[in-house]
């Protein structure tokens, strides 16, 4: 008899093992989903904080030698935890297998520089953001979201009300957004990116943004170029979605993809597009194939003192986002950059077989 319990016990005790709910790989805490195949990540191991924050794609829990896709960024994760310091955070590099990043899970974390999001796997059919996730990390510079499945405002999901208010408030330093050929996204929600008071470049190019909620670009006042990927003028501009910014805006450019779009834009009555902007048709550089995934690289992005490319050149030029010329180079792997002001350029490579390429980067 006492056998027998004994072998229960054990038993109880492996079968509780094999059901845990978290675990540790790496420097990280992970939670195992109630589907069983997938984790979320809760935050850092204590102790155990790093500077780059990769999170994976697969991790595997050590007790069970069980693989789980990383779909969940969990609330908070990198945000104010005690004993934890996230503040040691400068990048981070996001899998394209994430479904879901919480509410705060990256917030005011002050060293900030980069974020990279992988593409969206084939399993992706949502990416969704919840609020407040990058507010007030005031050294990111750039956020490029292209390729990602995501619902950038509210409007799909569920619950689709935790969907994409104040994602990049007072993020100080964040001088360009790009969101390009996205189909899941038509609104820019509540707050979106109130306070972002260095932001000169918006581009949704391919992407129809039909509304602009309240605060949406509140007190951008560095805002100079918006793309706006439909001929079709927003449905929803609300009051304060453009507040504190002074009209006309000097340089200011809207580009939309027509001739059409243009007409539209002008004769909108629900706001005053031309009154900010003047609105022009296409790109700047409407003869170029501007990319965002190539097997041409451009590194590092952003940069301080140079760049180099991941293969060899013929030639190239640096423009501003306005497409003034500013540099030119030939025959070269390694381009100084160290004399640009900081802000965001277009960097086109011309190669041997005479096709050409253009990138965009940040100079800090």
């Amino acid at each position: 008899m006492k056998k027998q319990l004994l072998f229960i016990a054990a038993l109880v005790m492996c079968v509780t093992q094999s059901f845990a709910q978290d675990f540790v790989a790496g420097n990280l805490n992970f939670s195992i989903q109630t589907n069983g195949t997938e984790v979320s990540c809760k935050g850092f191991v204590a102790g155990m904080e790093s500077a780059s924050l990769v999170i994976p794609e697969k991790v595997t829990d050590p007790a069970t030698n069980t693989e789980y896709n990383v779909a969940v960024i969990a609330g908070g994760a990198f945000y104010n935890n005690t004993g934890i310091n996230d503040q040691i955070i400068t990048s981070i590099s996001l899998p394209g297998s994430i479904k879901l990043v919480g509410v705060n899970a990256f917030r005011e974390l002050l060293n900030l520089t980069t974020v990279t999001f992988a593409p969206s796997t084939v399993d992706v059919s949502l990416l969704r953001f919840e609020d407040a996730i990058f507010w007030g990390c005031t050294s990111l510079t750039s956020i490029d979201l292209t390729g990602t499945n995501i619902n950038f405002g509210r409007g799909i999901g569920t619950p689709a009300s935790k969907s994409g208010r104040n994602l990049f408030r007072d993020c100080t330093s964040l001088t360009s957004f790009t969101l390009k050929n996205n189909t899941l996204t038509s609104r820019v929600y509540t707050g979106a990116f109130s306070g972002c008071t260095s932001l000169e470049t918006v581009d949704f190019s391919g992407t129809a943004i039909t509304t602009f909620s309240p605060n949406a670009f509140l007190n951008c006042t560095a805002l100079k170029t918006l793309y706006l990927g439909a001929d079709a003028a927003p449905n929803t501009v609300n009051a304060t979605a453009f507040g504190g910014i002074t009209a006309p805006i000097s340089g200011g450019q809207l580009f939309v993809p027509t001739a059409t779009g243009v007409t539209n834009y002008t004769d909108a009555t629900n706001f005053e597009w031309e009154s900010y902007f003047t609105i022009l048709s296409g790109t700047t550089l409407s003869t170029d194939r501007i990319v965002s995934a190539s097997n041409f690289k451009l590194y590092p992005n952003p940069a301080t003192k140079s760049i180099s490319v991941s293969k060899a050149v013929v030639s190239a030029k640096i423009y501003s986002m306005l497409g003034k010329e500013i540099k030119t180079f030939t025959n070269q792997k390694e381009f100084d950059v160290s004399n640009l002001s900081k802000g965001v350029y277009l960097f086109k490579a011309k190669f041997e077989n005479n096709t050409t390429e253009t990138i965009r980067f940040v100079k800090q």
